[in-house]
Parts: structure tokens; C-alpha cells; sequence
């Protein structure tokens, strides 16, 4: 997963990711950063579009997948993550390795 710098001041970032309810697999993540004075997404709508854009970008239906919520000032954007679907929460799986 990816992220671009965020340049700015912001009153809000959320993310979250769809992932195989069997597997844990990650399938898509979306954030969403809404500067000062703009409105926020709440929680059902930031599923929406996220369900909206992973199935634009897999040109595909997203049946079968669930949605977590996560804290994007604790996400490690160089790592690879996969959900534990027992407790439904992250686990990093390995360090991605940096290009430059």
C-alpha cells in the first residue's frame, strides 16, 4: 500500500481496508484526508467509496470482502499486512523493501 506525503494542514485522515473475510488478504485500502473546514466522511460512507473504487480498480465486483477501519498514524506504509480475521486486526507480515 501506498500513500502520498500529505502536505498541509488537516482536521481528519481515515483509512480503510477491504480484505478476503477468509484469507485476511488485503485487497484494497483507501484514505481519505479532508483539510480544515471541510466535511468528513463518517464511517458508512467512507465504505462505500472504498467499495466503489476497489471494484473500479479491479474492474470487478468486491463480493466477499470486509471492511476495517484502521488508524492511519499507525499504519507503517513500508510494511505488508494481512488481518487477522479471528481478532480482525492487522498483523504486518514483512517489511517491504524500499526503491528509490
Amino acid at each position: 500500500m501506498t500513500t502520498n506525503d500529505i502536505h498541509g494542514e488537516f482536521d481528519h485522515w481515515s483509512m480503510v481496508v477491504l480484505y478476503d473475510s477468509h484469507s485476511g488478504a488485503i485487497v484494497h485500502s483507501h484514505q481519505v484526508v479532508t483539510t480544515r473546514g471541510g466535511v468528513h466522511p463518517d464511517g458508512p460512507t467512507l465504505e462505500k467509496q472504498a467499495l466503489e473504487h476497489a471494484a473500479h480498480a479491479r474492474n470487478a465486483p468486491v463480493q466477499g470482502v470486509a471492511v476495517l477501519h484502521v488508524n492511519p498514524h499507525e499504519f507503517d506504509f513500508h510494511a505488508t499486512y494481512a488481518v487477522d480475521v479471528s481478532t480482525k486486526r492487522l498483523k504486518a507480515s514483512a517489511k517491504a523493501r524500499k526503491t528509490n
